[in-house]
């Protein structure tokens, strides 16, 4: 057994990605004993990240979700 563990894959961040931005991902190989908890195992579809990710990091649940940073229902305030 390597040292932390088979690789398994799971989703990580192409490029740099600020919060409200398109999930950018694509599928690597990972330590099994370095996995994230909620760790995506497939390239998420019309998701957007809520914080910051960096490129090369794993994307997890927990930073990923549907549509903008304004909840459904709801506007957010006009900036000048």
């Amino acid at each position: 057994a390597r040292r932390f563990g088979e690789p398994v894959t799971i989703a990580v961040a192409r490029v740099d990605l600020p919060p409200g931005a398109a999930v950018g991902a694509e599928l690597r190989p990972w330590p099994a004993g370095l996995v994230p908890e909620g760790a995506l195992t497939r390239v998420p579809e019309g998701l957007v990240v809520t914080q910051s990710v960096l490129a090369g990091e794993p994307l997890v649940r927990a930073r990923v979700g549907e549509g903008g940073l304004v909840p459904p229902g709801r506007r957010a305030p006009q900036t000048r």
